[in-house]
């Protein structure tokens, strides 16, 4: 009797009080939402491009507080083959922030929500991803960012300036096209200029036999191009300012 008694009471406490009940399961799904919420929150990362040899920072940020979870953490830099490589890779020992980073990058061991890693001067290999990791968080949690190295712009300028001089040598190539003496007809020279002619310029003949002579010598004068031709020659300029010319034996 007092068995069944007891397994009354048993029911009837569990029956009279079905709020407490509810109030258990409540506050345990709720912590359950409460940390769903928090591990699906995303990792992030920015970093703004920089010319070689500039300065340039990568920014982190995070869904929580790492100084007062004391969470581990983790900047990667993905290279284009092999693991990624922990350029920052911090850990918490008694309370304490420590930090190994590479040469290269600089950290000053302040994190909260964010932190900082000064790239001081950008080199060709640190281009490329980079992503920030906290411990617990899985890969999908993760956004990368993007690092992109430019030419330094003095080397920029003196490669676009190379290239204008090329450019430039290529419109002031001289052509020449010289006959030889046929049937009576005289052995002609004519040489056009791709642009303004040198100041000084002149035409070379070679004999079979190996003497050389120059049969013609132009230099600038007053603005103007003067010649020097040798008597067996005749010279004719076709245009004025200078641009071409045919000098005939």
């Amino acid at each position: 009797m007092q068995e069944e008694n007891r397994a009354s009471d048993e029911v009837f406490h569990q029956t009279e009080h079905p709020s407490g009940v509810r109030t258990v399961l409540v506050f345990v799904l709720y912590l359950l939402c409460f940390t769903a919420s928090t591990t699906g929150e995303k990792i992030s990362c920015s970093v703004p491009s920089a010319e070689l040899n500039k300065e340039t920072q990568l920014t982190c940020f995070f869904s929580e507080d790492l100084s007062r979870s004391k969470k581990d953490f983790t900047v990667y830099h993905y290279l284009q083959q092999g693991n990624p490589d922990a350029v920052v890779d911090c850990w918490w020992l008694n309370g304490k922030l420590d930090c190994f980073m590479r040469p290269g990058f600089e950290f000053n061991m302040d994190v909260t929500n964010n932190l900082t890693v000064r790239l001081p001067c950008v080199e060709d290999n640190q281009a490329g991803t980079y992503a920030c990791q906290v411990a617990g968080y899985r890969p999908e949690h993760l956004n990368t960012c993007e690092l992109e190295v430019k030419p330094a712009a003095v080397a920029m300028a003196a490669q676009q300036s190379n290239q204008l001089d090329v450019e430039q040598t290529e419109n002031l190539k001289t052509t020449c096209l010289a006959t030889v003496e046929v049937l009576g007809k005289p052995a002609t020279v004519t040489c056009s200029f791709g642009g303004k002619p040198s100041e000084t310029f002149l035409v070379s003949h070679i004999a079979a036999n190996g003497s050389e002579d120059y049969p013609l010598l132009c230099m600038l004068v007053n603005g103007a191009h003067t010649c020097e031709v040798l008597p067996e020659y005749t010279l004719r300029v076709e245009l004025r300012p200078l641009q071409s010319f045919t000098l005939t034996a």
